[in-house]
């Protein structure tokens, strides 16, 4: 349940990325990053599960949902120059509060 807990906190922190990327023209590459990540987390609950039991899917489930958040957020940062997360808000907060 702990891994699933941090998966979230994980979606949380960098907050809605594959809605923004599908507004803003990014439908096929949030395509490509969900399909790859989904067979990664059929391929990594095969492997886990018959070694670790029920906590190999909760890290399955973190790992998928880690690799599509940054893979998302790196593109986000690349194409539209936009930093996701918590770190965005502070950057941002800073530079409003300088000028």
């Amino acid at each position: 349940i702990y891994f699933m807990l941090a998966s979230q906190l994980i979606r949380a922190f960098f907050g809605p990325l594959v809605e923004f990327c599908n507004m803003w023209g990014s439908e096929k590459f949030t395509l490509k990053v969900i399909g790859t990540s989904s067979f990664l987390l059929i391929i990594v609950t095969l492997i886990l599960v018959p070694r670790i039991g029920i906590n190999g899917i909760g890290i399955a489930i973190l790992i998928n949902i880690l690799s599509t958040t940054v893979l998302l957020a790196i593109h986000v940062y690349r194409r539209f120059n936009i930093v996701v997360g918590v770190t965005g808000l502070v950057r941002t907060s800073s530079k409003s509060l300088e000028h």
